[in-house]
């Protein structure tokens, strides 16, 4: 604690120590600290999905379970979709298949790449700075689910991610494919707004009634010290799947047993600084 103080006493606008200095005080059991410095955070820099992921779990810590489901609201924000296949291929598997080859050759994919959440797998960079065929057809598609997503939000100006809705944004996307026993360790996604994840293959060994390769929603890392239990949500990955969900909520994937790779595209909307979407 004391040194993530000396950084933000140095640069007081730091997320990285902000985040730090906040799961550091929820762990040492003192939430009610993690909130009052998320919310300076907040009323002085603005919105950033790293310090609301903070300010849940220290409320959801402080005993305020119906404040912090507020912010995280697995059921309401977490949103699925399935895509139909764009022109000029004959249906879904087809243009899957095509995704799956651009991204297995791609420069920049590479076995557990440092700093990331992947486990037993490889990961790209960015794919979107110079999209591919397929791969650039599938961000229309993202682009065109996120509009929805947001046309479709609630009219709840009080709630810090419908009040921060982008008018107009970016997307940065990666492939991942995962082995046997591959996941994703828990984490969520500081620099966006809103985040996803669109299925490309998903494993004969990952079906409904399994928890195999699931995709979980809410439970906070353990290096955190969390002491009460969060809610959590899962879903079945499916080929043609697409999950929208809060760039803010942490997430992560349960490893699966199955000589196929499990393989899938995530992206982040991140919003173009100073616009907001006109409100009804």
């Amino acid at each position: 604690a004391e040194a993530f103080a000396r950084v933000l006493a140095r640069a007081p606008g730091s997320v990285d120590a902000t985040k730090g200095l906040a799961e550091t005080l929820i762990g040492a059991g003192k939430p009610e600290e993690a909130v009052a410095l998320c919310d300076d955070y907040l009323s002085s820099r603005g919105y950033n999905s790293a310090v609301i992921c903070c300010k849940a779990i220290a409320l959801g810590e402080r005993g305020e379970e119906a404040a912090a489901r507020r912010i995280i609201d697995l059921d309401r924000f977490i949103r699925p979709c399935h895509i139909e296949p764009p022109t000029g291929f004959r249906d879904l598997t087809a243009f899957n298949a095509e995704i799956e080859r651009e991204i297995r050759a791609h420069e920049s994919l590479e076995f557990e790449p440092p700093g990331i959440a992947t486990a037993v797998g490889f990961q790209t960079g960015d794919l979107l700075e110079h999209p591919s065929y397929a791969i650039g057809l599938l961000a229309l598609m993202i682009n065109g689910a996120v509009r929805g997503y947001i046309d479709c939000l609630p009219d709840d100006p009080n709630h810090p991610f419908v009040a921060n809705a982008p008018a107009r944004w970016t997307l940065n996307g990666w492939g991942v494919i995962l082995n046997a026993q591959g996941h994703q360790r828990p984490h969520i996604h500081p620099s966006g707004w809103l985040s996803g994840v669109y299925y490309v293959r998903v494993p004969r060994s990952i079906v409904v009634g399994s928890q195999q390769g699931l995709i979980e929603f809410g439970t906070p890392p353990a290096n955190i010290g969390c002491r009460h239990t969060h809610p959590t949500r899962r879903v079945t990955p499916e080929p043609g799947r697409m999950m929208l969900f809060p760039s803010y909520v942490y997430h992560h994937t349960i490893p699966f047993e199955d000589s196929e790779n499990r393989i899938s595209f995530a992206f982040d909307v991140v919003p173009v600084k100073g616009e907001r979407p006109p409100r009804a």
